[in-house]
């Protein structure tokens, strides 16, 4: 299992259009991908949970995952964060 702090750096926060794309890496992932705000933790596949992290610009999430290809996915994931889901 890997683990890892993102900060939310786009100005609009975490939005419908930045869950939608880490939705779209986990459920092509074989791992079992999470991400944790403030003790919420939610399941990355579902949009709707992730919307629920309701994180602001600035806010630094728990990322979770675990299986075959973990590396692969934490890395797909943590570039989103860092290229502010290609919003700025």
């Amino acid at each position: 299992m890997l683990k890892k702090e993102v900060t939310v750096k786009n100005k609009q926060g975490f939005h419908l259009r930045p869950a939608t794309m880490i939705a779209k890496i986990a459920r092509d992932a074989a791992s079992s991908v999470y991400l944790s705000n403030g003790g919420i933790e939610t399941d990355c596949t579902d949009v709707l949970d992730l919307l629920s992290l309701e994180a602001h610009a600035g806010s630094v999430l728990l990322l979770s995952v675990d299986g075959e290809d973990e590396q692969v996915v934490m890395d797909s994931i943590v570039d989103l964060f860092e290229r502010r889901f290609d919003e700025e």
